[in-house]
């Protein structure tokens, strides 16, 4: 049934003269049809206007009362089931564009081996810190991140690719005195495209 055919017999449905499968068919319709299911409320708003004559003239016999609550529960049921449908539609849209952007992010900065944009980043770090602070170095890994990487972790070094072209890294720093090495704190390094922002964390 189409929106035509429903908006011809809304009339009749209300008046409960249509066929038991001409109900059925009117009701699956509604149920599946926000334009239709206005048309119906508006039709409702009219009929309880209309309710004293619509009493009076049900008394001599001449028409027959329609059912008020199970044409609310119909629209009813039906709002609640389209409201459903959108918010599940919208959840799984935000899921493909997360995943999606998660994978589309890891390319952008992990393309090109030894030099993407990520190890890059993590190579000029640690020669920053090695040369702005004596005896201390910054963990980066021994390979360049392998295509579509989304997080990893090596020692207390953390990185995760986010989406939206968004990347974390906290690299452990170490500092050699005498024979031993310790952790005096970590490099926070954060990616939005080409923008990288850092902070040391002693």
């Amino acid at each position: 049934m189409n929106c035509k055919e429903c908006e011809g017999l809304l009339e009749a449905y209300l008046q409960r003269k249509l066929k038991a499968e001409e109900e059925q068919a009117l009701e699956t319709h509604l149920e599946n049809c926000p334009l239709c299911q206005e048309q119906m409320d508006r039709l409702l708003e009219q009929q309880e206007k209309r309710a004293p004559q619509a009493e009076a003239a049900g008394e001599d016999g001449s028409l027959e009362p329609f059912n008020e609550k199970k044409q609310r529960q119909i629209l009813r049921r039906a709002k609640y089931r389209n409201r459903f449908s959108i918010a599940l539609f919208l959840l799984l849209l935000f899921l493909l564009f997360y995943i999606g952007g998660t994978f589309l992010s890891s390319y952008y900065f992990t393309r090109g081996g030894e030099d993407s944009r990520l190890y890059r980043t993590q190579r000029t770090a640690a020669a920053v810190t090695e040369f702005t602070f004596p005896n201390v170095t910054m963990a980066v890994g021994l390979y360049p991140p392998s295509p579509f990487l989304t997080q990893a972790a090596y020692g207390h070094s953390r990185l995760e690719i986010k989406p939206y072209f968004m990347a974390r890294g906290s690299y452990a720093l170490e500092k050699r005195v005498g024979r031993e090495n310790f952790s005096p704190g970590n490099l926070n390094i954060n990616h939005f495209f080409s923008h990288v922002l850092t902070e040391w964390e002693w």
